[in-house]
């Protein structure tokens, strides 16, 4: 580590770009699609998606991102860096975050068949 610890942090999204990548050449289909099939359709997430600019159309509940230099906000929307996903790109509403930690909480992540195929491949 650069310092010791409890006295900085430091976030790297790494490790989501390298899952993300695992479970593209594992499942031989994009992320999006990955996550759309097997996850929020399946688990009634109806305002989580995947954003990236060669969608159709941009989601309701995208957010843009913004940078303050001397005091003046700019758009940093990440755009150069459109198609990585993992660490970024991904929007949920409030109500699907709830059902997500309600399900991870009371143990039905893995209950069904469906599941079960998808945490092995």
């Amino acid at each position: 580590m650069d310092f010791v610890t409890g006295t900085k942090w430091s976030y790297y999204s790494t490790n989501y770009v390298l899952l993300v990548s695992i479970i593209e050449r594992i499942r031989k289909q994009p992320t999006d699609l990955f996550i759309q099939q097997n996850i929020t359709s399946v688990s009634g997430l109806k305002n989580t998606n995947v954003y990236h600019v060669s969608m159709p159309s941009i989601p309701a509940n995208y957010v843009v991102g913004f940078e303050e230099t001397d005091d003046k906000r700019k758009l940093n929307n990440l755009t150069p860096f459109d198609g990585v996903v993992g660490d970024d790109k991904m929007y949920f509403s409030v109500e699907d975050l709830y059902k997500c930690d309600q399900r991870l909480n009371t143990e039905k992540l893995e209950k069904t068949n469906h599941d079960r195929s998808v945490a092995t491949g």
